[in-house]
């Protein structure tokens, strides 16, 4: 898992322009590829249909602005959460004493 990625990606979500279709579909399937996300995951999450969740990935529409903030939230707080597990795994480095 490539922490910088995912940061970078949280980043993204957090200025994100929600007014933006193109960006919406961008961010919705590079989320699903980095978190490893089916359309079921979102359908159930989100109260919505699989082939809803299909045409918002393929670009045919997009759910109101105001949807979208809830779900970019979901996909950031899903990052965060992999990049925490990512870093607790990592093993800690000990400083060594001079001398």
């Amino acid at each position: 898992m490539n922490i910088k990625e995912l940061t970078r990606y949280v980043e993204n979500l957090k200025s994100a322009d929600l007014k933006s279709d193109e960006q919406f579909k961008t961010l919705l399937n590079r989320g699903m590829e980095l978190l490893r996300l089916i359309d079921t995951d979102i359908s159930k999450e989100f109260g919505v249909s699989r082939p809803t969740v299909n045409r918002w990935r393929n670009g045919a529409n997009a759910p109101h602005p105001a949807m979208r903030k809830p779900l970019f939230n979901y996909l950031a707080k899903r990052a965060s959460s992999l990049i925490n597990s990512e870093l607790r795994s990592r093993p800690r480095r000990t400083k060594r004493k001079a001398g």
